[in-house]
């Protein structure tokens, strides 16, 4: 819901909080982490201070799931570099 709506400005926080864990949970599934991974990018144009913990969250994760996850990841990782 939030890649499409985006985050309401009062829930970003919490919000923010709740995406990094399901990035980095092994319960989560591979698709809810790249829309996870597209939420985040979105709110590191808000808040740049988040690119660093995204970067190395994405590299934490990057081969550890599907090939496509695998270069939707890579994408990201270089608009973050840009």
């Amino acid at each position: 819901f939030w890649l499409i709506a985006g985050v309401p400005i009062e829930n970003e926080g919490e919000a923010i909080e709740y995406l990094f864990q399901w990035l980095l949970s092994t319960d989560t599934n591979v698709t809810i982490k790249s829309r996870v991974v597209l939420v985040l990018f979105k709110l590191t144009e808000k808040y740049p201070e988040l690119k660093n913990e995204l970067r190395l969250c994405l590299q934490d994760q990057m081969r550890k799931y599907s090939k496509d996850f695998e270069k939707r990841v890579s994408k990201i990782l270089l608009k973050i570099e840009d």
